[in-house]
């Protein structure tokens, strides 16, 4: 990435280079099976599912200021040995955590995180680290260097951010700061630099979220595993291969899936665009371009064929459109359409717990969100929580995401 401070790390902010809209018809078939060998690792991190007052990340859109039951998944980080609780998130390189004297806003609430990093007498600075997210919030201070422990992995010297400043970045009442674990020109970030340091057997990581979207099950978390998948989860399908694909910025974990399924259905005449994605761990909905969304939106239980009806309080029973674009449905349980993203000809789908959200009681939205064309979708927590996923970086000149579904 050639990295420009000031731009948001989401590409779901900007146009992907390939913007192909030829309509195909794919048969979903694996042209060769591929020998694909994965070992599980024991440097596995536990995650952490924490539910709590405005955590929903919705990259290139309005973040839901009202949510109280959105769910983050956290990573315990010792940096300079002090331990962090750090959001886990695919979809951002930069490590960052504040200090004791962050100047913290925010409009929906009180902000500060519960730990904080000290700045030293002799701190060597790094140069200005600032970022806006596709919410609207922004996060500035400097990048510096300090020792970090993740897992088993010991790194002596790593760049990380300490904030100074955030702008209506929420969570940070639950969580410390961010761990990225994407890539950067600039500098090696976390997981890259352990790759170039040798510290891991094998030159990739995975992740499992386990749970749904049930506001009262906090005890579900995850594994974060650096250097295979973890030995608590056995694959019980077939690896998927999916190679990066270049987007802009470059370095994201973004792959042009096959295409998507509907009550077993192909959606039909998708072009590149359209099945160009982001895995990203720090987006809580799965965001898909109009023509794959509707399909659902059909299925989707209440009253209402088109999804841009407005929203009526007097009608609980009623799909509809909400003042900031969002897909709202009833809360009450209803036959769920079934909905599958097929990667290199295996169908993997979404746990059908996560088709609806609920974030306050009795207020619910659809767990698959429409995007707007011409940037990549987003295959978010409700997707992912369903698969278990390895970002492979083997070979540094064809990375990639393997998937597997798993018990």
């Amino acid at each position: 990435m050639n990295f420009v401070p000031h731009l948001a790390l989401s590409v779901i902010a900007t146009t992907i280079e390939d913007p192909s809209t030829r309509p195909i018809s794919r048969a979903f078939r694996r042209a060769k099976r591929r020998s694909i060998i994965h070992h599980p690792s024991d440097n596995v991190v536990g995650l952490v599912k924490h539910q709590g007052h405005d955590l929903l990340r919705r990259r290139g859109v309005t973040a839901i200021e009202e949510s109280k039951w959105e769910t983050a998944y956290v990573a315990p980080v010792e940096i300079d040995g002090k331990t962090f609780n750090l959001l886990v998130d695919t979809g951002s390189a930069d490590t960052w955590v504040t200090t004791a004297k962050v100047n913290c806003t925010s409009e929906s609430q009180t902000c500060g995180s519960p730990a904080q990093l000290e700045i030293k007498k002799d701190e060597k600075w790094e140069g200005d680290f600032s970022i806006g997210y596709g919410d609207g919030s922004k996060v500035s201070g400097t990048y510096t260097h300090r020792p970090l422990t993740i897992g088993s992995t010991k790194i002596d010297d790593q760049v990380i951010a300490i904030a100074d400043t955030t702008v209506d970045f929420r969570g940070l009442t639950i969580y410390d700061g961010l761990l990225g674990l994407s890539k950067r020109d600039t500098y090696d970030t976390l997981f890259f630099n352990m790759v170039k340091k040798g510290l891991l057997e094998d030159p990739c990581f995975s992740l499992v979220l386990l749970g749904d979207s049930d506001p009262n099950n906090n005890k579900d978390g995850g594994y974060l595993t650096f250097g295979g998948y973890p030995p608590a989860v056995k694959p019980t399908s077939d690896w998927a291969a999916a190679p990066l694909v270049q987007a802009n910025p470059v370095h994201t974990y973004t792959i042009r899936v096959d295409g998507f399924k509907v009550a077993g259905k192909e959606v039909p005449n998708l072009g590149d665009a359209q099945r160009t994605v982001l895995v990203d761990s720090g987006t809580t909905f799965t965001m898909l371009h109009e023509a794959v969304a509707a399909e659902i939106w059909k299925g989707l239980p209440g009253e209402g064929s088109d999804p841009k009806t407005p929203c009526d309080e007097s009608k609980p029973d009623l799909k509809c459109t909400d003042q900031k674009g969002r897909w709202r449905v009833p809360c009450k349980d209803g036959k769920m359409p079934e909905f599958s993203v097929v990667i290199d000809g295996i169908q993997f789908p979404m746990r059908k717990e996560n088709l609806v959200v609920e974030l306050n009681p009795g207020q619910c939205f659809a767990g698959i969100q429409p995007i707007k064309e011409g940037v990549p979708a987003i295959l978010g927590l409700t997707w992912m929580r369903g698969v278990l996923s390895l970002f492979d970086y083997k070979d540094p000149k064809k990375p990639g995401i393997q998937f597997a579904t798993y018990k």
